[in-house]
């Protein structure tokens, strides 16, 4: 991934999850003298970009935000006093998210800026509200946001969304830059004890599917754990990522519709499905897998994995995570390797190939309240702006230059090792791992292997890309929105068919022949609304 490519994700980041830097602004600000802190760089017009502000009148926005830190500081007071605004937060968990948005919205009391999971599944309540008046409509760009309009230049998804030619959503941009043959490339993977492979003599810069195999066998056989109890397991997987995203690995169109022969067609029914079904199994069988993953809670396999007793672990890291897992790693095993406790693996599927997933060009979505005065609006789309712009940039992933950072030579030194309270600034955007790429108070170890695992997944001399269709993934149906690819009827089965000792085709075949008829009704609208 270039540098181009994360800066671009990042800048967009902030501009989507702009409240990250909001937080804790209940209080209203005080009138004490500005900071005039000069954090780096020009504006487009060539000008020192200072926190003084240069607006008579102060906005507040009410925002939600998602697991919020109510403890205001200095980002928080230079941002909000550089564009003379203030924020009233609402806090809102993983847990209560799409509620509490879909209630303030249905209800007429949504907040005046709504930080939304808005997918391809809700695209259609989306459309529907938007007509009915619910949010404000965005303005074009133009010369006007010129940083803004970049973004928007890039997005495949943007116009999507579009309803009666206008714009009523701003979408968290993460796709790539120009050049860039592949974006938004996923970092699903195994991630596994290399330490524990170099004592069993067996590691490697990349592993076929064959050695992934043997390797995990090793760690159930010759137990290297040192906890010395014999209960060392092969491999288990996130709970989110089970038992698809291994399958996906040998077939990616086990579970969605595509392309073959020009016609869509259902990836289940195909016979390469069954085929990693059977693959997957065998892993089973054969001990492989973590025998318990079958009944296993999401974190489960990663509990296994920090308590020394799972050898690989697939999981979708970005720094955060990887740096939270090597911590707890090196503290309950005291001595260890903190880098190769946790190192990814890179694995090719059994025809050769390195797997990835794309995924779309966005990933969640901010609409405003239709009843937000055009003045308010264009304030709050200025200071998206600036964020867009070179020194926002540094300000959102650095801080303030001379307070958290400075230059020293060519290269940048931090001037802070811990992290700044309140803003909780790069734990939220790390949803993508965009900011901690850059971010500081991770370490350039743990921020390489992410960059190394995305650009390894950039190479397409043998890339086996999970790619989008974008006109499938945003199609609207009647039956395609009511039963889609079946990917939890898909995913149940599956499980089922590891744990019966029953015969794995026969079984699949029954299923293949049992969901026919939903199957074909989808088919049919997406051959008859996307191919004529």
């Amino acid at each position: 991934m270039s540098m181009k490519l994360r800066k671009i994700v990042a800048l967009v980041l902030v501009v989507s999850m702009f409240s990250t830097f909001f937080v804790g602004c209940t209080e209203k600000q005080s009138d004490e003298k500005k900071t005039n802190v000069d954090i780096g760089g020009k504006s487009e017009e060539g000008k020192d970009n200072e926190a003084s502000n240069t607006f008579d009148k102060k906005f507040k926005y009410t925002i939600n935000m998602l697991n919020a830190d109510t403890v205001k500081n200095e980002l928080y007071d230079y941002y909000a006093e550089k564009f003379n605004i203030e924020f009233e937060i609402i806090p809102v968990t993983w847990g209560d998210w799409r509620e509490k948005t879909r209630l303030w919205i249905s209800s007429g009391d949504m907040p005046d800026i709504m930080y939304w999971d808005l997918k391809n599944y809700n695209l259609g309540e989306f459309r529907r509200w938007s007509e009915q008046g619910a949010f404000k409509e965005i303005p074009e760009f133009g010369s006007k946001y010129p940083n803004l309009q970049k973004i928007r230049d890039k997005q495949k998804s943007d116009d999507y969304f579009k309803v009666d030619d206008k714009y009523y959503t701003w979408l968290a941009f993460q796709g790539g830059a120009e050049g860039e043959k592949y974006s938004n490339v996923s970092n699903q993977s195994f991630y596994y004890r290399k330490d524990w492979a170099e004592k069993l003599g067996m590691a490697k810069d990349e592993y076929t599917w064959d050695e992934m195999t043997e390797l995990a066998r090793a760690f159930v056989e010759k137990d290297p754990s040192e906890n010395g109890q014999g209960k060392t397991h092969g491999l288990g997987m996130i709970g989110w990522g089970w038992p698809i995203g291994l399958v996906e690995i040998i077939d990616k169109n086990v579970n969605r519709y595509y392309l073959k022969g020009g016609k869509y067609v259902w990836g289940a029914e195909q016979t390469e499905a069954l085929e990693a079904i059977k693959r997957t199994k065998k892993l089973y069988d054969e001990n492989i897998i973590w025998q318990d993953q079958i009944v296993a809670k999401n974190s489960d396999a990663e509990n296994q994995y920090l308590a020394g007793q799972l050898g690989m672990y697939y999981t979708n890291p970005g720094v955060g995570e990887v740096s939270r897992i090597r911590n707890e790693m090196v503290k309950a095993h005291p001595g260890i390797d903190r880098e190769k406790a946790f190192a990814p693996l890179y694995l090719k599927n059994p025809d050769d190939k390195m797997w990835a997933i794309q995924g779309v060009d966005y990933w969640s979505a901010t609409v405003f309240n239709s009843k937000l005065s055009d003045e308010k609006l264009e304030r709050i789309l200025t200071a998206w702006d600036w964020i867009a712009t070179d020194e926002g940039y540094e300000f959102a992933t650095k801080g303030l230059k001379g307070v958290h950072w400075d230059m020293e030579g060519d290269k940048v030194k931090y001037l802070t090792d811990e992290p700044l309270k309140g803003t909780n600034i790069y734990n939220m955007v790390r949803l993508t791992g965009a900011y901690e790429l850059e971010n500081p108070l991770f370490t350039e170890e743990d921020r390489q292997i992410v960059k190394d695992v995305a650009e390894r997944r950039q190479q397409d001399d043998d890339l086996y890309l999970k790619e989008v269709d974008y006109d499938l993934y945003f199609f609207n149906a009647e039956n395609y929105d009511k039963y889609g690819a079946l990917y939890p009827e898909i995913k149940d089965k599956v499980v089922n068919i590891l744990a019966s000792p029953e015969d794995a085709e026969q079984q699949w075949n029954e299923f293949i022949k049992a969901s026919k008829p939903k199957v074909d009704l989808v088919i049919k609208e997406l051959n008859d609304g996307l191919l004529k």
